[in-house]
Parts: C-alpha cells; sequence; structure tokens
C-alpha cells in the first residue's frame, strides 16, 4: 500500500524513494491498481501454506475473480493513495523550477533553449513565431527595467531580429551539440569538412566556403548552417517559397542560400513545395492509374458479327434543303462490332429519339440484333450534348432496348479512352468526309451514299499487316471477310455461282461457304487476335503512389476551363473494375449552392491534400 501510494502520487519524496519510483514508471508506468491482501495470490506462500494446500488453492492457480470483470469494478484503495508511511518520505521544502528568460541580455555567451519554452508545432509561419518570441521578449525586459520607463506595445525590426538570433543558437546547439563545443573550444570540426565551419561573433555556425573574395554581402558569403529535419527550417522554405511567388525549386532554393545553408536543402524544398496546396492546385497530377488490363471478352469472342456493337455519333454535316441554297443539320450515327472491327454507319436528320430509334431499327434489320450495346455517356459528346442526353436516356430507348432483350452499358464520363475501338472508327469516318466532301454541300441523298461508300471502304481495310510475297500472293484479312467472307470492292466470279439450284449443288455452296468463313475465323484467330498481344511501351505504374480512397478531397479536371476555375470535390466512392482495380470514382461537387454526385475517371482527379 505504501508504494503504491509513492507511484501514484506526483510529489518530491526523499531521494532515495524519488530514483527507484522514477525507475518504476519508466520501466512498467503509472498503471498500478489496488489488490486486497486477501485476495493477493503473491501473500499466500508468506503465510506458512502447506504445499498441498497450495495445490489445491484456486486464487494460486487463477488469481483473483474481479480480474475476470470490468476494471471499474475492482477494488480500490481504501484511503485514496494516502497513509502515514508514505508521507514520512515526503521532501519539506520541494524545489521550484523556472524558466527565467530575463538574464539572456545580459549574457551573450549562454544559449536559451527556447524549444522547452515554445511549441514551434503551434505556428505555421516565421513571422507569426518571431512576433510571439518577440512579445516574450519585450515583456521579460519590461520585468527587469526598474525606471518604469513606456515599452511601446508594436515590435519593432530590431526586436524582431534578435527574437530569430536567438532561434537560430538554440537550434543550432541542439541540433549540433558536439560542433558548438569544438568551436567555442577553437578546435578545428571534422563534420562537413568541405564547409568550413566557423562561430561569427554572433555566435552562429556558418560556412565558409570559397566565396570570401566575391563582392556579396557577408550573409551570401557566409551564411548561417542549419540542420534539414527542423520544423524551424520548414517555415523559412516556406516563407522563401512565398516569396519567390510559389516559383520552382530552384528559385525557392536560391532565395534561401542568401541567408542560410541547409543540409540536403534540395531535398528539403522538394519535400515542402510538394506539400504546398497553391503549388498543387495549378501543378498537382492526377492519381495514377493501374496498368492496362486484358481485353474484355466481346473484343475477343467469337461470338456472330455486330453481336456486341459500340455506337457513337458523328456531326453535324450540312446539307441542302432541295433546290434552295438554305441548308439543315444531318448527323451519322456509327456502329462498329467489338471483334470483327466491321462498321455500319446511318445518316439521320436529326439527334432525336425518334431518329435514333429509326437508325437502330433499320441497323437490327439489316445486321440483326445485337446483345451488348455500349456507348458514352451523354455529357461526353461534344456537339449537342443535351440532345444526346434525351437520346441515350430516353424511356422510349430503354422500352425498345429491354423489348429486345438488349443490354445497354455506359462508361465512365470524360473518359472516350474507354471506348476506343469505336472512337478510332470516328476519327476515320471523318477522314474520308474531309477529304472528299471538303467544302461542299451535299443534298441528303448525295452524303448518304457518300456515308454508304466510306462504310464499304473502311470495312475493307486490312486488320493484319500486309505482306510483301514473294513466292505467292495473299490477301490481308478484313472486315468484310469475316462478315460476307469476301471483299466488297471486288467483283464475284461467275465461278462462285451455280446455274442449277438442286440439293446436291446447294449443300456443296453451303460446305463451301462454311469452309470459307472458317479459313477467315482461323486467320482472325492467328493474325489479328494475336497481334493484339503485343503492348505499346506504357509507364510502369508506381507502387509508391498514392492511391484514391474514400473520403479524399481532389480537384475536378475541367477540359476548356482555367485551373483557377477547377472545382474542389470529394470523392465518396471507388468503382472496381473486372480485375479488382480502381479506375473511376463517385464524387460530390458542390455547384450553385447545390450538391452533385458525378462518376469521373481518376485521370480527371488531382488529390488536393498532400501525403505526409
Amino acid at each position: 500500500m505504501t508504494v503504491l501510494c509513492w507511484i501514484k502520487n506526483h510529489r518530491h519524496w526523499k531521494q532515495y524513494v524519488q530514483i527507484r519510483v522514477a525507475e518504476i514508471r519508466q520501466f512498467t508506468g503509472e498503471n498500478w491498481r489496488f489488490c486486497p491482501g486477501l485476495k493477493n495470490p503473491a501473500d499466500i506462500p508468506s503465510r506458512s501454506c502447506t504445499a498441498s494446500e497450495l495445490i489445491s488453492n484456486e486464487l494460486w492457480w487463477n488469481g483473483p475473480n474481479f480480474l475476470k470483470q470490468d476494471p471499474d469494478k475492482w477494488p480500490d484503495h481504501p484511503t485514496q493513495y494516502e497513509c502515514t508511511a508514505a508521507s514520512a518520505e515526503l521532501v519539506k521544502n520541494s524545489p521550484v523550477i523556472v524558466h527565467s528568460m530575463v538574464s539572456v541580455a545580459e549574457d551573450r555567451d549562454a544559449v536559451l533553449n527556447l524549444e522547452a519554452i515554445f511549441d514551434l508545432k503551434r505556428y505555421n509561419s516565421k513571422l507569426k513565431l518571431l512576433r510571439v518570441t518577440g512579445t516574450v521578449l519585450k515583456f521579460a525586459n519590461l520585468l527587469k527595467s526598474k525606471n518604469g520607463t513606456e515599452v511601446s506595445k508594436d515590435l519593432n525590426g530590431e526586436e524582431l531580429r534578435e527574437a530569430e538570433n536567438l532561434w537560430i543558437r538554440s537550434i543550432q546547439k541542439n541540433s549540433f551539440p558536439e560542433e558548438h563545443k569544438q568551436l567555442q573550444k577553437g578546435k578545428t570540426v571534422t563534420y562537413k569538412r568541405q564547409f568550413q565551419l566557423f562561430l561569427s561573433d554572433q555566435k552562429f555556425i556558418r560556412c565558409k566556403g570559397h566565396l570570401g573574395n566575391a563582392n556579396l554581402s557577408e550573409t551570401m558569403k557566409y551564411p548561417v548552417l542549419l540542420p534539414t529535419k527542423h520544423y524551424f527550417t520548414e517555415l523559412l522554405i516556406r516563407e522563401s517559397h512565398k516569396l519567390v511567388h510559389h516559383n520552382g525549386v530552384s528559385e525557392t532554393l536560391a532565395s534561401l542560400r542568401e541567408h542560410y545553408w541547409i543540409f540536403r536543402g534540395r531535398e528539403a524544398v522538394k519535400k515542402i513545395i510538394r506539400r504546398c496546396n497553391v503549388c498543387r492546385r495549378y501543378e498537382g497530377r492526377p492519381y495514377s492509374g493501374p496498368q492496362i488490363p486484358d481485353l474484355p471478352t466481346e473484343r475477343v469472342s467469337e461470338d456472330p458479327p455486330f453481336n456486341n456493337i459500340g455506337v457513337d455519333f458523328a456531326g453535324p454535316l450540312y446539307v441542302r434543303s432541295g433546290a434552295g441554297t438554305q441548308s439543315s443539320k444531318a448527323y451519322i450515327c456509327l456502329f462498329t462490332c467489338a471483334s470483327t472491327r466491321a462498321l455500319h454507319l446511318e445518316v439521320t436528320d436529326g439527334m432525336t429519339s425518334t431518329t435514333f430509334l429509326l437508325a437502330f431499327r433499320r441497323f437490327c434489320s439489316r445486321r440483326g440484333v445485337p446483345s451488348l450495346v455500349m456507348s458514352d455517356n451523354a455529357k461526353t459528346f461534344k456537339h449537342c450534348a443535351k440532345e444526346v442526353m434525351k437520346v441515350v436516356r430516353s424511356e422510349e430507348v430503354h422500352q425498345h432496348l429491354t423489348n429486345k432483350q438488349i443490354r445497354w452499358m455506359f462508361i465512365a464520363e470524360k473518359a472516350p479512352w474507354w471506348g476506343g475501338f469505336w472512337e478510332r472508327m470516328v476519327r476515320s469516318v471523318k477522314r474520308c468526309l474531309r477529304k472528299v466532301v471538303g467544302k461542299s454541300t451535299l443534298r441528303f441523298d448525295e452524303l448518304v451514299t457518300t456515308v454508304t461508300e466510306i462504310e464499304a471502304t473502311l470495312n475493307n481495310r486490312p486488320l493484319t499487316y500486309v505482306q510483301d510475297d514473294e513466292e505467292g500472293v495473299s490477301y490481308a484479312l478484313t472486315p468484310a471477310s469475316l462478315v460476307y467472307g469476301r471483299r466488297l470492292a471486288t467483283t464475284p466470279s461467275g465461278c462462285q455461282f451455280e446455274v442449277s439450284s438442286t440439293n446436291k449443288t446447294l449443300t456443296k455452296r453451303a460446305k463451301h461457304q462454311f469452309r470459307v468463313l472458317n479459313s477467315f475465323t482461323r486467320q482472325w484467330q492467328k493474325d489479328y487476335l494475336l497481334s493484339l498481344q503485343e503492348r505499346r511501351a506504357i509507364k510502369t505504374p508506381n507502387d509508391n503512389a498514392r492511391r484514391i480512397q474514400v473520403g479524399d478531397i481532389v480537384i475536378l479536371k475541367e477540359d476548356g476551363t482555367a485551373k483557377c476555375l477547377w472545382k474542389l470535390a470529394k470523392v465518396t466512392e471507388t468503382l472496381e473494375g473486372r480485375d479488382g482495380k480502381v479506375r473511376s470514382a463517385k464524387i460530390q461537387v458542390l455547384s450553385k449552392e447545390k450538391v452533385i454526385n458525378l462518376r469521373r475517371p481518376i485521370q480527371h482527379l488531382i488529390p488536393l491534400e498532400a501525403d505526409v
């Protein structure tokens, strides 16, 4: 009970007790509780207990029962850790520890440990720290003065300079204690010999360097030495970074070295600038995406042509209305097969739900009903986004697709590279139109004819490498070969048709057609599909790069808008792909005092908060 009283009470005990209590607290802490003597198993052997009684003693083997209960129900000390025997070891006159700053101005050789008085982490700028330190120094000098002269409340430059000098001396003594002692004794410091450290008249550790004869100021020729990993150094770097208007690492480091020399200064400056919110807002990089996944099943499956398609719009194009000079808009609806890369084009006179459904019905009547339709999100279309949204999201379209048991899948907004296999065909169609039509304005029927011819041309494009054969003649695989079994640009020979249609000739023709399609399918597997195995040279993702998490504050990238106008957003949900990797996320954005929920790829989200 007496020892427990010594441990629990923070009083000044006599030397013998004080030393041992300090050791107990150092190694075990102060988590000590009271145990009554009748319930203490350690007291059983001291009560002349026999060995047979000790074997059958439940308290000795299992301990007191109150240990199985909550700590709130454990027994308390009856006297609340106060007893007469413990009080006998108290020191009558307890020592008083006082931090004094009055004698600083008198003894210049004494270095005050300011880090024991001030908490540096409470200050986010060097100026605020120096003003608080200067105010404390002024108050100390006021207490010391006996003449009762009035002191100005405002700090002057000399007082701020004195506060900064005190901090530099304190930091140097705590960070370089051995070097400080050797320099005070007039010895040469072997640590960092290339800097030629010396102690200046202001008791600063400075670097001599090789610029003694340069026409520079003394602070630039002999900068003050500071440690790398110190909070005061971080405050200095922040201040210099603001002075150079948030410029780069070299400019910030050059500004610092006019007065200070920091070990591994470039590394320290990079670390601080990397956490600067202003710089991250304008120069921050988005989250790094994972590795390119395997191609989806619909891209490598052997399903019939146009079973899995991608839909997109191109336009507007201007066509003449009758014989007059008035023009109207027309659009091209592209249907691209995911596996054969075949193309079907439909010209529409608008982008309403009705015109799209008519084009989709014409496509299904000619190519068959698809099982999967993929498209950009409506907001990603560059032209007439509102009209496209009505088309894609309308109830009429979804009802028609449901009746046909067609599944429609949308990619993430602002991520056109997710639909690369149909976006690439939009480029090819535009290139042909730009070179063929030019500045001409066609009639609607002329445009339909031109678009149909472009469709045939693109379906005759080679999917595999065109070989330079020396021993024989071979043709590259084309989408038309996989769809029709022949090229569309060539005229079929007469031997491909039979004069009479009998059971034998039709069976023979069906077998021949089946063999031709199978040969094209095998060629598609060997030449085209295996060529997709090759991956382009891409940057290997950094495993140490920051990963997006729920709750991150990010900057939403908006193309066509200045970076200073990009909005802040909060990540509410991360969306994983088929391989379990996160490539998009749901965010919340405040727009016109309303919270809007969006889905964006991680390449458009820039983390604002730096890793600490």
